[in-house]
């Protein structure tokens, strides 16, 4: 049973629901997991229940992203980071591998992964509130989503930049004009508008329709990936984790510093442990 996802049918598609609102639906693990699964397991389902997958999130946000309390547990760097790095492919390979089409409604701000990934969705549509935003340079991370491959097929090699690298805050409107966004659709209408477009008989899964798509995909994850391992035991991004996370009031490796210590110092011990 999801703890942290909502399932329901809906005229044989099924809506999968992020359910963390007072979390702003960030993704913590078992969220990371059951929707992994969830999507492992719709894919190869032959249940007429299962056709299609709207993906939304419950409350004011679609998803604020990875949930960076995931960073704050004291361990060796190159642990979490390992770790860290199979869940994400596993997380976005199993958006790549659907073979049901997939409709997300962005019911309000999306951040980090929960941006990223929408590029692997065969129809998005969003709120009129809703934003778009990818701050990877301010905690010295890297894209990941095969964001780096889809996202100049979407919105071009100007306005990727801008989100990827620059860490634009694109509003509703802009990812309309540069079909980011299919549609905007008032909050009251959009899981109806949905469900009907993931219903439609004539909506094909686009990895499948495209020869070799798949096997590119799932390339450009693992470099993605490897990407951000690296990145994940690096100065800067334990530097970049522990300021956000003293700026929380997160209890994790930078809550540990005592008055005579810094962030430095706490990397160079845990980078060291055995």
């Amino acid at each position: 049973m999801s703890r942290y996802l909502k399932v329901t049918e809906f005229k044989g598609v099924t809506v999968l629901a992020l359910a963390r609102p007072r979390q702003k639906n960030a993704f913590n693990l078992p969220l990371y997991i059951e929707l992994t699964e969830a999507l492992k397991d719709l894919s190869k389902s032959t249940s007429a229940n299962s056709n299609a997958i709207v993906l939304t999130g419950e409350g004011d946000y679609y998803s604020s992203g990875n949930d960076l309390a995931n960073f704050s547990q004291l361990m060796h760097p190159r642990t979490m980071a390992a770790a860290a790095k199979k869940t994400c492919y596993e997380f976005v390979d199993s958006f790549v591998a659907c073979r049901k089409p997939l409709v997300c409604a962005v019911n309000g701000p999306a951040i980090g992964i929960s941006v990223t990934t929408l590029g692997l969705c065969d129809v998005r549509l969003c709120v009129p509130n809703a934003t778009f935003h990818t701050p990877f340079r301010a905690l010295a991370q890297a894209p990941e989503g095969c964001s780096s491959f889809m996202f100049p097929k979407i919105v071009g090699d100007e306005m990727s930049h801008k989100l990827l690298e620059e860490g634009y805050r694109m509003t509703a409107t802009e990812a309309k004009a540069c079909n980011f966004i299919h549609d905007i659709v008032p909050i009251e209408a959009l899981l109806d508008r949905a469900i009907e477009e993931a219903a439609n008989p004539n909506l094909k899964r686009f990895v499948v329709q495209e020869e070799g798509l798949l096997a590119k995909l799932r390339s450009v994850n693992q470099h993605e990936v490897d990407v951000l391992e690296k990145a994940w035991v690096s100065r800067e991004c334990f530097d970049a984790l522990s300021k956000y996370l003293l700026s929380r009031n997160k209890r994790g490796p930078a809550s540990r510093l005592d008055g005579h210590g810094t962030v430095d110092a706490l990397y160079d011990r845990m980078i060291s442990m055995q």
